[in-house]
């Protein structure tokens, strides 16, 4: 292989290992019920027969309200310089339907109690046709319709796997669809999160499929910058 194109290829091999998922949830690892319970908690359940390009995911199975969680094994900082990235894939059996379904990255003090979120999913209060985000800090928890206004149909809420995202900053919140910007909002600062969640509220009927839940800083572009800049001085020596 030229040694150009080998460098290219290497830099965008660090790009993908220093952007990788410090959090990252397939779902693939649980031989059954048993096993998901053991690790996240009862009140969700294990779908064994779906999942995004994979055998499975995670489901609410319309009922009660539950909720399950797991610790991402440290506390992790959003800023403007390693923005946190907080996505997941998700599924839904209807279009318009009662649900409240969703995944949420959680912030908690030494007590245990919840003091900043960023959730992703789904709120039977808002536009039932849309896909929804909510974040911010204690008391600002505000839902939202992400893409609400644009006209663009990939905000559209589908039968089909897709992608939501929210990217997180210092006062600012990013909200997205299948990498589309729909919806930014203001938070307040000085944001950290230590836990993932994955919750049904108000007896859902509506059944909703979570999968490949991932938590994780992009990369201070001053760093990146520095390694390509290494690479071409090699370049231009050979």
């Amino acid at each position: 292989m030229p040694m150009r194109k080998l460098f290219a290829l290497s830099i965008v091999m660090v790009f993908a290992a220093t952007a990788s998922a410090d959090f990252f949830e397939d779902f693939e690892s649980y031989a059954d019920q048993a096993a998901f319970d053991a690790a996240w908690g009862t009140g969700q359940f294990l779908d064994q027969a779906k999942g995004y390009m994979s055998d499975q995911s995670t489901t609410n199975k319309p009922g009660p309200a539950s909720a399950v969680s797991m610790a991402l094994g440290e506390e992790m900082v959003a800023d403007d310089v390693t923005p946190l990235v907080f996505e997941c894939m998700v599924d839904v059996d209807v279009l318009n339907w009662w649900t409240r379904s969703w995944v949420r990255l959680e912030g908690r003090n030494a007590g245990g109690d919840l003091e900043d979120l960023v959730q992703l999913g789904f709120n039977s209060g808002n536009d039932q046709t849309k896909y929804h985000g909510r974040g911010g800090n204690v008391p600002l928890w505000g839902w939202y319709d992400i893409g609400a206004g644009t006209g663009n149909p990939v905000f559209d809420r589908t039968t089909d796997w897709r992608n939501l995202k929210a990217i997180i900053y210092d006062t600012t919140i990013e909200f997205y669809v299948d990498d589309v910007l729909g919806t930014t909002v203001g938070k307040a600062s000085g944001a950290t999160f230590d836990t993932v969640a994955i919750g049904t509220a108000y007896s859902s009927q509506e059944q909703v499929w979570f999968d490949d839940i991932a938590v994780y800083n992009i990369p201070e572009p001053g760093a990146l910058a520095l390694l390509v800049l290494g690479g071409l001085a090699v370049l231009r020596r050979r």
